[in-house]
């Protein structure tokens, strides 16, 4: 297309003048770049940190709550559509129509309960408090952890009286008992027991990103119980020796002799150590966890050997989890009035406001976003044009001269075209480098200077080079040829000498 005479003698003297002098119109145009992508960077990881506080994949599940000055109310499906029907009796014909297809209601409600319970980390001595759901069968946050491929689609807690031992623990409280990753096999409940507190290990079956609702571990009725002192404890240990989904905790600092004599189990005495967790099940008793492990107390499930007393702040909920349709909440509110007409309930709605707030404030960063992409890119042809269209105009006799003796538009727009083409890929790639290794910098800088918590989580993100380089290369650098092309269309080699 050149050949090196002419690169040499014109393309190379052009490029280097309309860089300026000491290549201050680059340094603008890399100051431009780099500042715009440094802020869009920004932008996006401000947007990523809320979204990880404010977007929640568990948008359909909205939580009724049954307060504790109230029975316990049965929000089944028979009394909930009837209610719906006495509602409705003229806007449907009968038996056409139901409340969880009126509303977008994916699963039929099932009743759940919440404790809290402090849990205690061996390995830092660390204690922290847990809010606990106990999770059956057919709980429709299992089912959906397990299609969001979560959990095992095998996955479940047994719901038989006494069910399995174990739990699911999110990653964030993990974090706030300062586990390690893969150190989190059991989980240390911390519980009175005569006015002392012991250890109760349970063991972790998952550990997941995140759970709604400020919850931190899932578990099954067995260890559930165990933590609100449920009745169901009071077994002794000869009722337990057949069964496969029983556990038996034996406790350090029990003598159990006097007890399995009492039961006429002497036969047990040589199966049973202390300080050991065992499958009811298994003929020789397979061990989950001995006294050598960080010094832990294990004490019996099977209460009725132990007096167990609760903390006087016990916090024992009932709560209704409805599970909507994540694609169509439009009805949310009015199912809110329903409940709150009908059964004088209030439905908690902080999930589905938080989505909103983020939504709105994600649309108005994506627009603040693509307004600087945007702003960035006429700055820069503007800039570009302005300096080539003046550089060109001081010079119409010389070009003129050049054009009389063959040189032609298509030529002259190719030579100042591949000049703006390299002071906007050497902007960006200068900018581009520049802005990817001081942006988590920035990004720290700006947490502090805003005084945002958790600033840790924020992180700098960008988008793809792919994205920017079509944003901030190939948009401007067609711009500015149009421009070219339009101002040298239809000028004669005497109109560019002559400076008609």
């Amino acid at each position: 297309m050149f050949n090196k005479v002419f690169i040499k003698s014109f393309l190379k003297p052009e490029f280097k003048f309309l860089s300026g002098k000491y290549f201050s119109n680059l340094q603008i145009l890399i100051l431009i770049l780099t500042l715009s992508m440094l802020a869009i960077g920004l932008g996006n990881g401000v947007v990523e940190y809320m979204k990880s506080k404010m977007d929640s994949p568990f948008i359909s599940f909205i939580n009724v709550s049954i307060p504790h000055n109230r029975t316990s109310l049965d929000l089944d499906n028979e009394t909930l559509n009837n209610a719906f029907v006495s509602d409705n009796a003229y806007n449907f014909p009968k038996d056409s129509i139901n409340y969880k297809e009126y509303f977008n209601i994916t699963a039929d409600p099932i009743v759940e309960f919440r404790n809290y319970c402090t849990v205690y980390n061996p390995f830092n001595n660390r204690d922290e408090q847990g809010l606990f759901k106990m999770s059956l069968h057919n709980d429709p946050l299992l089912l959906f952890l397990k299609k969001e491929g979560k959990l095992p689609t095998d996955f479940q807690f047994r719901d038989a009286k006494n069910g399995e031992i174990g739990c699911v623990v999110s990653k964030d409280f993990a974090k706030k008992l300062m586990y390690e990753e893969g150190q989190l096999s059991y989980l240390f409940l911390k519980i009175k027991i005569s006015d002392e507190y012991k250890l109760f290990p349970i063991p972790v079956f998952a550990v997941v990103d995140r759970l709604p609702d400020g919850i931190h571990v899932i578990c099954g009725n067995s260890a559930f119980n165990i933590i609100t002192g449920s009745s169901y404890m009071q077994n002794s240990l000869s009722q337990s020796c057949d069964s496969s989904d029983k556990f038996i905790f034996i406790p350090e600092s029990l003598d159990i002799k006097p007890q399995l004599k009492q039961l006429n189990s002497t036969r047990y005495m040589t199966r049973y150590s202390e300080g050991t967790l065992y499958q009811a099940s298994q003929q020789q008793s397979r061990k989950f966890l001995d006294k050598s492990d960080k010094g832990v107390v294990v004490f019996s499930d099977y209460l009725g050997l132990i007096n167990l007393t609760k903390d006087i702040d016990e916090i024992y909920k009932e709560v209704y989890p409805f599970s909507f349709n994540p694609n169509n909440l439009n009805r949310v509110d009015e199912f809110s009035k329903f409940l709150k007409k009908h059964f004088k309930l209030k439905v908690d709605l902080t999930i589905v406001e938080k989505s909103k707030n983020f939504d709105i404030f994600n649309k108005v960063a994506k627009l603040l976003s693509f307004s600087l992409i945007f702003f960035s890119i006429f700055s820069m042809v503007m800039f570009i044009t302005n300096l080539i269209v003046n550089h060109i105009s001081k010079n119409r006799k010389n070009l003129g001269t050049l054009k009389a003796f063959g040189m032609s538009n298509k030529s002259i727009v190719m030579v100042y075209s591949s000049i703006s083409l390299a002071l906007i890929l050497i902007s960006f790639l200068v900018g581009y480098l520049f802005s990817t290794f001081v942006g988590n910098i920035s990004i720290t800088l700006f947490a502090r200077a805003f005084d945002i918590p958790n600033a840790s989580q924020l992180a700098y993100s960008n988008y793809s080079i792919l994205t920017l380089f079509i944003f901030f290369v190939l948009v401007p650098f067609a711009l500015v040829v149009i421009k070219l092309i339009s101002s040298l269309k239809g000028n004669t080699p005497g109109d560019l000498i002559y400076e008609r």
